[in-house]
């Protein structure tokens, strides 16, 4: 596992535990990709989030190295 660079842009669902959030992830072509997920599965605190956008850093693995990028699995 390694670590990505994720930037929360929106906290939701806050209400209830344990509140959710959208980050978005750039690839290496500067396309964004939008992931929903639980505040703590992103390592967050309802705290944390309150001074949006907040650059953080999820859990990949690494499927395949390409020499200058590499391929993950955000699951």
């Amino acid at each position: 596992m390694v670590g990505c660079k994720v930037i929360i842009v929106e906290a939701f669902d806050l209400d209830w535990y344990p509140g959710w959030c959208k980050a978005v992830l750039k690839d290496c072509n500067e396309v964004e990709h939008i992931l929903e997920e639980k505040l703590p599965v992103i390592g967050l605190e309802e705290r944390d989030v309150h001074s949006l956008p907040v650059e953080t850093y999820i859990a990949v693995e690494v499927v395949k190295d390409l020499g200058d990028t590499v391929e993950i699995d955000t699951a």
